[in-house]
């Protein structure tokens, strides 16, 4: 099939090929950054297929015990009441992870490790971060030397999120980021493979604030992402307009427009001088 034929139709992925690729990708960048271990923060779909990647990848090495998954267990989610400036606390928000995602991944993973932090009031993306990147050398000793009880971050950011930048500023310090190139409708694709259960699936296809998925995330991911794929030169717009309702095409567009112009300064920062700055005597 010729370049311009394939770019009449979204590519399609192998799940059980591209979840290996992912595993070997983990390994031999572990290896040869001498990564003692490993640190995710579990949430949803994105986190649980990354979290499965790096257990497999150091089950392989002899080390499955180094990889380790940290959940926040938030006590309550913030909302606001309609109409008002109070804020509503719903809680039971996240049990969903403790109860039914933490006993499947002891039971798919039982040699990796999962830790709940429930330090949290609120959903709170910078704290969660900040917390994860304090639990990597929290078992470093206090000489501040590294041993080999330090873990290396692992972000879980998709290329629907990475296209829109649709992310935590604090999220660009981990140390590896597995399926940066993976659409999120793809991520789908390999959690339905591996079997992730189907809660978390809900979840991702919910209207969730706290994350920054709204109606058009949430509700049309497909279409989402095969006009990101469009805007990346990897799909034609005849596509879209053959595949996508004109009045959703046109919200879809202004959505990835709106979000894009937002988000910029995250692909911008660490903002630094066009010229030399320094004056010398």
């Amino acid at each position: 099939m010729s370049e311009d034929n394939t770019k009449n139709l979204p590519r399609k992925i192998n799940p059980a090929q591209t979840f290996e690729n992912l595993v070997e990708w983990v390994g031999t960048e572990s290896r040869k950054h001498h990564a003692p271990g490993l640190i995710i923060g579990i949430s949803g779909t994105d986190s649980l297929l990354t979290y499965l990647a790096c257990a497999e990848a150091y089950e392989r090495q002899g080390k499955g015990n180094r990889v380790l998954g940290l959940h926040f267990d938030h006590l309550a989610e913030a909302i606001p009441e309609a109409g008002s400036d109070k804020i509503t606390c719903l809680k039971d928000e996240f049990k969903w992870v403790v109860r039914d995602i933490v006993p499947w991944l002891k039971s798919v993973a039982p040699k990796a490790e999962i830790e709940i932090d429930q330090t949290l009031l609120l959903s709170d993306d910078n704290q969660r971060w900040g917390k994860l990147f304090s639990r990597a050398i929290a078992d470093v000793p206090q000489s501040g030397e590294m041993t080999n009880q330090h873990y290396f971050p692992v972000g879980t950011r998709n290329a629907t999120e990475d296209y829109l930048g649709s992310y935590s500023q604090i999220s660009k310090a981990v140390s590896m980021m597995p399926i940066v190139d993976l659409f999120k409708s793809e991520v789908m694709e390999i959690c339905d493979y591996l079997q992730v259960p189907d809660i978390a699936m809900e979840k991702s296809r919910e209207i969730d604030c706290a994350c920054g998925r709204f109606d058009i995330p949430a509700f049309h991911m497909q279409e989402l992402d095969w006009v990101i794929m469009n805007k990346k030169g990897m799909l034609s717009e005849a596509f879209l307009n053959d595949n996508i309702d004109k009045d959703l095409l046109r919200d879809i567009n202004a959505f990835v427009t709106e979000e894009r112009i937002l988000n910029a300064f995250r692909k911008e920062t660490p903002y630094e001088p066009a010229s030399n700055l320094v004056a010398e005597l």
